[in-house]
């Protein structure tokens, strides 16, 4: 069985997780998320290995860093459903 979950891909000048739209994810929810390759200019990506957050939260996270952002929902590690949004 493969991966299931979400990939975030954001630029932000502080940590994603100190974002407030991760403030909502519990304990167990942040024991399962992982940060992965940081990007010149601030670019940054997260795992998480839960469907904890989803598209719906993409705007809030636009309008905290102020740059662009996207997500990934990963089926199995065979297919990927992505979500973007912009300033």
């Amino acid at each position: 069985m493969g991966f299931w979950g979400h990939f975030i891909f954001a630029r932000s000048e502080r940590p994603l997780l100190e974002v407030p739209v991760f403030d909502g994810l519990g304990q167990d929810q942040l024991a399962e998320v992982h940060t992965l390759w940081p990007r010149p200019g601030g670019w940054q990506t997260l795992q998480l290995d839960t469907d904890s957050w989803g598209e719906n939260q993409l705007p809030a996270l636009v309008e905290c860093t102020g740059a662009p952002a996207c997500t990934a929902w990963i089926y199995d590690s065979d297919m990927a459903h992505v979500y973007a949004d912009t300033t």
